[in-house]
């Protein structure tokens, strides 16, 4: 969070236009912190999955703010750690930490309850009773671009490095299951749209060709049959495929080169 960090990353090679970016956004933090004014819990937590999606997490992963206080939280000071240790959690509270920074999660099996008996448990308990939030990046930090899977591969000089695993994304709209492309004659275009608008499909885009129209749709799985007879009854000629989620470029598991 100062220029001490920054220079720590440039000698060890963690220093991209990702982590740039992250360094200076956090850098800002620590500046309107020292007005004295804090940041909002929630904007920080908005600066750091744009910066890496949860979408990119293994699916097995329990990434993201994982502890947030009942009340509205301002934000003055953050801790980086690894691992929220008992110790970590000690100087958490001893400098009025307001948020923890936990590269591994704290928390990945459901807690039944948070009593003093266990050290995990306490942790909770600490946090919640000092309003002390936690955030857990782990394996989104690891396959973003530009991360430590980057990172890692750095030293060697690759020509090019792409993931071993890549992310699958996440798909956009999801109630909108089905990409439908439809051609029909210039003279059944008003029947047409007709159809499409009963059948709750939204169009996204239309092109006029010399005899017939073109409609491209994004349909509801729950309207597709209505769709498709609807369809056949006014001839018109149509294609329709399973949408899927966009990879991200250059996300992944792990990296070869």
């Amino acid at each position: 969070l100062s220029m001490r960090w920054v220079c720590h990353l440039k000698q060890t090679g963690l220093y991209g236009p990702k982590w740039t970016s992250l360094v200076y956004g956090m850098a800002a933090v620590r500046a309107m912190s020292v007005e004295g004014t804090g940041v909002r819990l929630s904007r920080i937590v908005e600066f750091l999955t744009s910066f890496a999606p949860l979408s990119l997490a293994e699916s097995w992963d329990n990434v993201g703010l994982l502890v947030e206080p009942a009340s509205p939280v301002l934000v003055k000071k953050v801790l980086l750690t690894i691992d929220l240790t008992e110790d970590v959690m000690k100087e958490a509270v001893d400098s009025n930490t307001n948020l923890i920074i936990a590269y591994h999660p704290p928390i990945f099996q459901p807690f039944k309850r948070i009593t003093s008996g266990k050290w995990k448990e306490r942790l909770l308990a600490t946090c919640l009773e000092n309003k002390m939030a936690v955030y857990s990046p782990h394996t989104t930090w690891d396959a973003v671009t530009g991360g430590l899977s980057d990172w890692l591969a750095s030293p060697f000089e690759f020509e090019g490095v792409e993931p071993l695993v890549p992310s699958l994304g996440v798909l956009t709209r999801p109630e909108f299951s089905h990409h439908v492309t439809v051609f029909c004659p210039l003279e059944l275009k008003d029947r047409c749209q007709e159809v499409i608008s009963r059948s709750h499909a939204e169009v996204v885009s239309t092109a006029e060709l010399k005899t017939m129209v073109k409609f491209s749709l994004e349909a509801k799985k729950q309207f597709l049959l209505e769709l498709e007879s609807g369809l056949n009854e006014t001839n018109c000629y149509y294609s329709i495929y399973e949408r899927g989620p966009i990879p991200p470029r250059g996300c992944g598991t792990g990296r070869f080169g």
